[in-house]
């Protein structure tokens, strides 16, 4: 009846204004050895934060499941589930294709499908239109998963798992933004020849000296998505606000314009933060704001946030604490007026911008 359409109608209405949160506490009893950098702080950390400045409380707060078998393999190969799921009885390293950086402890997978499960759940809320954005504090990242390979402190590509969910709900196109001061190698991999899914990468590449030593500006995507990778690889360590605004205001900003996502996903690792013992970066939690200020309006605002890397628990705190007032509408500082774009920015950009007007009209003029 018109009354029960009118009731749905307002529900509706109130649901899509409310910011999804995703945090497990059990997600913490994935644990490498002691001082490790992937610790379980970086997240127990981050959610007091959010619980100390009300934040959490103004988030509809999603629990967490395990992905499928189903769901892993739409991304992942046999070979990598079962290097995850081998039995262990105390901390491991494992090894994979060679490289040995990645810890399994005994509750690890189950970790691991509980960060690939919760994230698909909320990013589908958000897709369907329960939720306005969502923010998903989880542990173990995932960007560096490729289709086969586990490494970076990754075991599970978490935001590819939950690509490939939504596209089988009908996304038709999804940008893919990885702000992690590391290039997303297993993104890239994953969607390397898919022409519905824009992967986009700013990251320090120092001339391949920088894990995992992959993004350069001609890694632009396979034969059937010419163009769909976009790699911004920035030459050294201390870059700033106002250089990643630069390329996301010069790059980023018309291939969305262009390209028209259906949803975007941002694999927000917070290692550029200023601070990060990894990164040796200078991003301020203002700048991380300002950054994913500028994606709020693409996609209708159909946007998911995902932890990533991030290393000193200070600064992921405070930088996740930033991005959840941004996606809840709250006011932010600005970055500091003082702050201008280096040199070597714009030399990058467009270098970037020259390799991209092959494929995008917006650079193409």
């Amino acid at each position: 009846d018109t009354n029960t359409e009118t009731a749905l109608n307002s529900q509706r209405q109130t649901m899509s204004t409310l910011t999804g949160l995703v945090y497990d506490e059990e997600m913490l009893n994935h644990k490498g050895p002691v001082n490790h950098p992937e610790r379980p702080e970086r997240t127990s950390t981050t959610w007091k934060t959010l619980q100390d400045t009300g934040l959490a409380e103004k988030c509809k707060l999603y629990g967490s499941r395990e992905a499928t078998t189903e769901e892993i393999l739409a991304v992942h190969s046999q070979e990598l589930l079962a290097r995850l799921e081998t039995p262990v009885t105390e901390m491991t390293l494992l090894k994979s294709q060679g490289i040995s950086d990645t810890y399994i402890s005994p509750a690890t997978a189950r970790c691991a499908k509980l960060a690939a499960g919760s994230l698909i759940d909320v990013s589908l809320a958000v897709w369907t239109g329960q939720l306005r954005n969502a923010l998903a504090v989880i542990r173990p990242p995932g960007h560096h998963c490729g289709v086969s390979s586990q490494s970076g402190f990754c075991l599970l590509n978490n935001v590819g798992i939950a690509t490939r969910a939504l596209q089988g709900r009908g996304a038709k196109k999804i940008l893919i933004v990885d702000w992690d001061v590391h290039h997303g190698n297993g993104t890239q991999e994953i969607f390397w020849n898919d022409p519905n899914v824009l992967f986009f990468s700013v990251h320090c590449y120092a001339n391949k000296r920088f894990f995992p030593y992959s993004g350069n500006v001609d890694e632009i995507g396979g034969d059937d998505a010419q163009g769909k990778t976009v790699n911004v690889p920035l030459p050294k360590t201390g870059f700033g606000d106002a250089d990643y605004k630069a390329v996301f205001e010069e790059i980023l900003l018309p291939l969305a314009l262009e390209f028209e996502p259906d949803l975007v996903m941002v694999s927000a690792g917070f290692d550029a933060a200023l601070g990060d013992p990894l990164g040796k970066m200078q991003v301020s939690p203002e700048g991380f704001a300002l950054l994913l200020n500028v994606m709020m309006p693409w996609a209708s605002g159909k946007l998911v946030l995902a932890l990533e890397g991030g290393y000193n628990t200070s600064a992921v705190a405070y930088s996740v604490e930033a991005c959840a007032r941004v996606l809840l509408g709250l006011p932010v500082d600005a970055i500091e007026e003082s702050c201008v774009a280096k040199k070597e920015t714009a030399e990058v950009i467009a270098e970037v911008q020259k390799e991209l007007a092959k494929h995008w009209k917006a650079f193409s003029a």
